[in-house]
């Protein structure tokens, strides 16, 4: 990031950095009582106040394909409160004239070894598609290593299949980089 930061056409204010990343760590994670799954409801609260510090650009690198479990049949209860949330941002950003950051979710895939990778759904599959979008998207951060273990490219989508086999395409989270010219706050 800090090489990024560097080189990114982006004009930075003294006050203002160009990214900020905040990081769940083992302090954190520790202090919520080393739960399973990163919990929704505190994740929630992570994009919230990066909304409302007027970030141009949210990228979420937190799997959320799959749901908290609960004994019930229903969707926990943290999963119910960002998925809420997203919905109503949606809504928000749709009818008012805010600038609202898009917020890039982390696309996974099955772990299964497969020719093109399955992507793998959850929860958030009927708030985040082509109805939220530009304000909520889907990315790929997959890359390539050679045998040496060195990141020699990453591409610019990933070919993949949905759950009923049929062929889809997610970009790159790179790609996002560029979405929003006028950013001026990366999170």
């Amino acid at each position: 990031m800090y090489l990024k930061q560097k080189l990114t056409s982006i004009k930075s204010n003294k006050n203002i950095p160009t990214f900020v990343f905040l990081d769940i760590d083992d302090n954190t994670h520790h202090a919520w009582g080393e739960p399973l799954f990163t919990p929704r409801n505190r994740l929630k609260n992570l994009i919230d106040a990066a909304v409302k510090a007027k970030a141009r650009l949210i990228l979420v690198d937190v799997d959320v394909s799959q749901a908290t479990p609960v004994e019930k049949s229903q969707l926990h209860p943290d999963d119910q409160e960002l998925k809420s949330y997203l919905s109503e941002y949606v809504t928000k950003c749709k009818t008012s004239k805010l600038d609202c950051p898009t917020i890039v979710f982390v696309r996974n895939f099955s772990a299964k070894p497969s020719a093109i990778p399955v992507i793998r759904t959850g929860f958030l599959e009927e708030i985040i598609n082509k109805k939220s979008a530009p304000y909520l998207q889907w990315a790929s951060s997959h890359f390539y290593q050679s045998e040496d273990q060195i990141i020699r490219r990453w591409s610019l989508w990933e070919a993949a299949c949905n759950n009923v086999q049929q062929p889809v395409v997610i970009p790159a989270i790179e790609l996002y980089r560029y979405t929003r010219c006028s950013s001026t706050n990366y999170v």
